[in-house]
């Protein structure tokens, strides 16, 4: 496992199921879940998650506010 310092923060998504959640990326790509002692960020058996680039990533499925 990487030293703390050498890990960044994120937000990543569940491809599967669209949940978002913080995550620490090590140096060697791997993405772990933050502040969960399960290392779960949602319910999906086998979590599929991307780090999100921009606000779109989340607001694709948004509806406008009138």
């Amino acid at each position: 496992m990487a030293n703390e310092s050498d890990t960044t923060r994120a937000a990543a998504i569940c491809e599967q199921c669209g949940a978002a959640t913080a995550v620490r990326v090590d140096p060697d790509g791997e993405i772990r879940p933050i502040g969960s002692g399960t290392g779960e960020c949602c319910t999906c058996e086998d979590a599929d998650l991307r780090i999100m680039n921009e606000d779109s990533d989340i607001l694709d499925n948004v509806e406008p506010a009138d």
